[in-house]
């Protein structure tokens, strides 16, 4: 059962990651790097939501289950640039740890909801 919560919260953040960059690319409104920082930043909500989301669906400890959460979605991401073969900078361990940290307030948040 634990699983199809994480499933269910990583959806959001997935189809993000798979859709806008695509959707930016085609477009090309934005400069690479504009690009690059309006991923992050959308990422960044993203993985918020998803943690609320699982925030309210945990019974306790929020943030353990948001790093959870934050920390498969960095694999996966991490797993995905293996695959295009990019390269790894500080920018990126940055990215990831955004990533864990989003979605650790988010599901301490979701979680604080509940309670109230």
């Amino acid at each position: 059962m634990t699983i199809l919560k994480y499933l269910k919260s990583m959806i959001v953040p997935l189809g993000i990651v798979l859709v806008l960059p695509l959707l930016l690319g085609i477009i090309n409104l934005l400069g690479v790097q504009t690009n690059k920082v309006v991923i992050l930043i959308i990422m960044a909500i993203g993985t918020f939501i998803s943690g609320f989301y699982l925030g309210r669906n945990s019974l306790k400890k929020g943030y353990l289950q948001g790093a959870l959460l934050g920390i498969i979605l960095s694999l996966i991401l991490f797993l995905f640039s293996l695959l295009f073969k990019n390269t790894y900078t500080a920018s990126s361990l940055i990215y990831y740890i955004i990533i864990v940290i989003s979605s650790m307030i988010g599901a301490s948040l979701g979680i604080q909801k509940k309670l109230d």
